[in-house]
């Protein structure tokens, strides 16, 4: 005998179809399942300030995260989603352009922040680095994806 689906599971497998059929995938770093979608990285979280993943819950399901039923309507994603993910690890950096003139660095909500890069000699010293690193707070980097 097979257990019956949940409400809350079947609006989660039509999440993750609305998903997949918008030509977005599933993926995971560690415990943490995100979804790429549209060019965007977007983390499976209930969390009232991550209104990425809340948008494309309501989008498909029509209920918001920060409901009950939505909030276990994002963990049967989450599971789901994991099932379905592929592999990959999460590898943190920052570009240059080409001509050397734009500086890129990922920002969380996972867009670029393009900054103009200024011509100077930089060597590396982790530990002025990590020092520095603490004054740029407000930007918490993200980073991007590399297969396995």
């Amino acid at each position: 005998m097979t257990n019956p689906v949940s409400p809350s599971e079947r609006l989660a497998q039509a999440v993750v179809k609305g998903v997949l059929e918008e030509g977005g995938q599933f993926i995971r770093s560690g415990n943490i399942v995100y979804i790429l979608v549209g060019g965007k990285r977007v983390i499976v979280s209930p969390d009232f300030t991550n209104t990425s993943y809340a948008a494309l819950q309501i989008k498909y399901s029509g209920i918001a995260t920060a409901e009950t039923k939505g909030r276990a309507i994002c963990q049967h994603v989450a599971v789901l989603g994991s099932k379905q993910a592929t592999d990959m690890r999460l590898a943190q950096f920052s570009a240059l352009s080409k001509d050397r003139n734009h500086l890129y660095l990922p920002i969380e909500g996972g867009d670029l922040l393009e900054m103009p890069s200024v011509r100077a000699s930089i060597s590396f010293k982790p530990r002025a680095v990590a020092a520095s690193c603490s004054a740029i707070s407000p930007v918490t980097p993200k980073g991007f994806l590399v297969s396995r």
